[in-house]
C-alpha cells in the first residue's frame, strides 16, 4: 500500500528515493518504472508477454505515459470532472495532493487545454484507424502500448468525461471494453512495512536474466 502523496518513508527507503507508483519487490530486489516491470515480469512468465511483440510497443508506451497521459489530464479540468477525480477527499487532502503534485511537477511543460483537446482527438483518431486493421493497437496481440494507452482513457472515465469524448471513436469504445474484461487478478494487500521486513528477511538478491 503506497500513499498517494508524499511523505512515503517506507516507500523511499524501499526503492532508494525512488516515489512514483508503481514498483515491483521480490523478496530484497525492487524494480522501478512501469516499462521495466514489465519487462521483469516477462522473462519470469514470457506467455503471454506484457510488453508484446511488436518492437515499437515500447515506444508507444513512452508516448503514451509521457504525452497522452498530459493530453488526457488537461481534458479534465472542468469543475465537474475535478469534483469526481477528487471525489472522498477532504478539502485538506486535495489541496494535500495538489501541492504534492505541483512540487513533483511544477516545471513540466503540458499543452494547454484547447490544444489538448484537439491533440487527443488526434490520438483517438489514429487508434480509431489501427484498431480498424486489428483488435490491439499493436497488432493481433495486446501489449504495453494497450495498456498504457488504457491507462489515459481510464483516467478521463474516472473523471467522467470518456463517454463523450470517445463517442465519435466505435472501434476505440469496443477495445476499453476488451481490456477492462481482462480484470485485476488476485489481488492481497501488505503495508509498506510488512515490504519493508520482507526485504530485508530475504537475504539474498536474486537478480533477473532479460
Amino acid at each position: 500500500l503506497i500513499p498517494m502523496a508524499m511523505p512515503k518513508p517506507d516507500v523511499t527507503a524501499l526503492t532508494g528515493g525512488y516515489r512514483k507508483t508503481p514498483i515491483l519487490q521480490m523478496g530484497a530486489d525492487i524494480y522501478c518504472d512501469t516499462a521495466l516491470i514489465a519487462q521483469v515480469l516477462d522473462a519470469l512468465q514470457p506467455n503471454p508477454p506484457l510488453v508484446g511483440h511488436n518492437p515499437m510497443a515500447p515506444m508507444a508506451a513512452a508516448w503514451a505515459d509521457g504525452t497522452l497521459f498530459w493530453q488526457a489530464i488537461m481534458n479534465t479540468q472542468a469543475p465537474e470532472a475535478r469534483a469526481r477525480i477528487y471525489q472522498g477527499l477532504s478539502p485538506e487532502g486535495v489541496q494535500h495532493l495538489r501541492d504534492d503534485r505541483h512540487a513533483f511537477l511544477g516545471g513540466l511543460a503540458r499543452p494547454n487545454t484547447t490544444d489538448a483537446a484537439a491533440q487527443l482527438q488526434s490520438a483517438l483518431c489514429s487508434f480509431e484507424q489501427a484498431l480498424s486493421l486489428h483488435p490491439w493497437l499493436m497488432g493481433p496481440q495486446p501489449s504495453i502500448a494497450d495498456f498504457s494507452v488504457y491507462h489515459c482513457i481510464w483516467f478521463l472515465a474516472r473523471a467522467g468525461v470518456a463517454d463523450t469524448l470517445l463517442d465519435p471513436w466505435p472501434s476505440v469504445r469496443d477495445w476499453y471494453a476488451r481490456i477492462r474484461t481482462l480484470g485485476h487478478g488476485r489481488r492481497t494487500e501488505i503495508s509498506s512495512a510488512d515490504a519493508i521486513a520482507l526485504a530485508a528477511s530475504a537475504g539474498h538478491h536474486a537478480p533477473v536474466q532479460f
